[in-house]
């Protein structure tokens, strides 16, 4: 066995890689999603039915909460654009390269969910759980992130340009959403905060 053919299900195990140009990041990100995977790595992303739940055979809110309820945790690459998920709780699910442009995720649970590569440009997270997350090279452009809570989540690689966030927003220590090039919005009212204001303890800003 010359080749990984299936990287978007993965079994390490027993598994003698030949090939040196396999990308050595691929090959310790595998690795560990084999350890944090929750139900464990051989658990393959099917639905009920035994049928792959991919962006090719999208799912419906109604669904997706439905299988959720029913114990899958596999939802790769999912097409969900736009769609009204408020409150959902997906804590622990895997959900990479899936797609919530847009989407209305507001007070949603992503607790310790893999959201590798995951977008969620423009999407509303507010007072989202995002806590523990695994959120490498996700898209979050755009994103509300206003009350949102990413303490402990892994944001190695995702993209924060645009996206908006207040003082109750909790980010990953060591995080500088202003580096990121994300937006600070008052508590208040939904605008940037400029100048000094941005600087004032937020009892004290406008």
């Amino acid at each position: 066995m010359d080749i990984l053919t299936d990287l978007s299900w993965p079994s390490t195990q027993g598994v003698t890689l030949v090939n040196q140009n396999i990308d050595e990041y691929m090959i310790n990100y595998l690795l560990d999603r084999d350890e944090e995977t929750p139900g464990g790595a051989n658990e393959p992303p099917h639905g009920p039915q035994g049928h792959l739940t991919d962006v090719a055979n999208p799912v419906s809110e109604g669904q997706l909460r439905a299988r959720y309820q029913d114990g899958q945790r596999w939802f790769h690459r999912l097409s969900m654009e736009g769609v009204k998920l408020e409150g959902i709780n997906l804590s622990e699910s895997s959900m990479e390269s899936s797609d919530f442009t847009g989407a209305n995720l507001k007070r949603s649970n992503f607790r310790k969910a893999l959201l590798n590569c995951v977008d969620f440009s423009g999407a509303d997270l507010r007072h989202a759980n995002l806590c523990g997350a695994d959120l490498r090279c996700a898209n979050l452009c755009g994103a509300d992130l206003r009350g949102a809570n990413l303490s402990g989540a892994k944001i190695d690689g995702a993209s924060f340009k645009q996206a908006r966030y207040d003082a109750r927003t909790r980010w990953s220590k060591g995080f500088d959403p202003e580096d990121a090039h994300a937006i600070l919005l008052s508590v208040l009212i939904d605008q940037p905060l400029l100048g000094k204001a941005a600087n004032l303890p937020p009892r004290q800003r406008p």
